[in-house]
């Protein structure tokens, strides 16, 4: 055995039809985390089924990229399976060999999901459940299975599951929750040039000559939680004149907006959403609603605002995840990187959390216990509210 480390990454990705998508891969070539940090790593983008059978020498490190959801990549949820291929789940996949180095603890799998933040415990699955009896199916050592991140309450839950179920701690899978998108948007290169950036004193001097206004919000990909806060923006007149993209409603919501999350609220009745319905698409930078453009820095656009409505990609449970989710993207650091207020629309607690990662937010300023409202109709109010009394100071203020 030599100290070298192989990587392998997973090349020959699972693509199957589902209940929500014509085809859509599973798998996805992991980060490249391992290969810049670990010393006297090799990577070798094959499958580790090759690598094995070229009894290459040396500690294993197969590297999986996740593509969504755990109940998309895991295999472990059939039902989420549309088309007639036999799709095994994540553990019943590993080839033979690879199984026996990780007897012999000579190999480690590494699940990446470190760019999303789904929970592994829902309402409705609990996919904890499902690793651990295929460990011991397998007779495999929980200890030598990696699983990453960005939701960062899963180390607690998952504590707590080995814990319930009373599974010592040198026998537990590895979970490491990581705040991916804070560590990746340091970097001065994610959004663009260093000349990006603004600085406090462009703001100052920009926002002295020039008219603003109060707020900017960028919604790209439609989602329930978008729809009914644009929706209630109209209904507080806080839609014409501000700035704000939203792609046009699914038909559906064309005349009134029903949701099991929100409750009844005038905002979502026929008058409101008729008339917010006449005025999308709503377009800022671009039409392209579909193309992804989280690494796009738009820097006009917070010189001409006051402050950011960030509507983050989680705002209601996800799946009824009773609370196990805290997910923030790279949304979050735009307005950090641009040097602006925010206001977060996301999950109940959102700010609390970012405080205790050790960012500072606004409560010196204005009133930020919007956040700490879990009734979601009555959270997104909140946020409109706050903005009518922003709405009311003078530029000085």
């Amino acid at each position: 055995m030599t100290n070298k480390i192989i990587l392998t990454t997973i090349v020959d990705n699972d693509t199957t039809r589902g209940l929500h998508s014509n085809s859509l891969d599973r798998f996805k070539l992991s980060s490249d985390w391992a290969k810049l940090n670990i010393k006297d790593s090799v990577l070798m983008p094959i499958t580790s089924a090759h690598a094995l059978d070229m009894y290459i020498d040396g500690f294993i490190l197969h590297q999986i990229g996740t593509v969504g959801g755990p109940d998309w990549w895991s295999g472990f949820n059939k039902v989420n399976y549309t088309d007639d291929k036999k799709h095994l789940n994540v553990v019943e996949m590993l080839p033979a060999k690879l199984m026996k180095k990780l007897r012999n603890k000579t190999a480690m799998v590494h699940y990446d999901q470190s760019l999303e933040g789904f929970p592994l415990i829902t309402n409705y699955d609990n996919y904890y459940d499902s690793f651990y009896k295929y460990f011991k199916l397998f007779g495999l050592p929980p200890k030598q299975f990696i699983y990453t991140t960005c939701n960062l309450i899963e180390e607690e839950t998952h504590s707590k599951y080995c814990s319930e179920h009373n599974i010592p701690e040198e026998e537990r899978m590895i979970v490491i929750a990581i705040n991916f998108f804070a560590a990746a948007t340091a970097d001065p290169l994610f959004f663009g040039s260093t000349s990006d950036s603004i600085t406090v004193a462009e703001h100052i001097q920009y926002k002295k000559t020039n008219d603003i206004t109060l707020y900017n919000c960028l919604n790209r990909v439609t989602r329930q939680h978008r729809i009914a806060l644009s929706a209630m923006l109209n209904y507080y007149n806080l839609i014409d004149g501000y700035k704000i993209s939203q792609n046009i409603y699914p038909k559906h919501f064309a005349k009134e907006i029903r949701m099991y999350q929100f409750q009844n609220h005038p905002a979502f009745d026929t008058a409101n959403v008729t008339n917010i319905y006449s005025k999308l698409p709503l377009v800022l930078d671009t039409d392209q609603f579909h193309i992804n453009k989280a690494q796009h820095f738009f820097k006009d656009l917070y010189l001409e605002t006051y402050i950011n409505v960030i509507t983050e990609t989680f705002f209601s449970e996800y799946n009824g995840d009773n609370g196990n989710s805290m997910f923030f993207s790279e949304k979050i650091y735009k307005p950090m990187r641009a040097r602006q207020p925010f206001i977060l629309v996301g999950a109940p607690g959102s700010i609390k959390a970012l405080q205790t990662e050790g960012f500072k937010t606004f409560d010196k300023w204005f009133d930020e216990s919007y956040s700490n409202i879990k009734d979601d109709t009555d959270r997104l109010e909140a946020v409109c509210k706050l903005l009518v009394e922003l709405n009311k100071k003078t530029k000085t203020e």
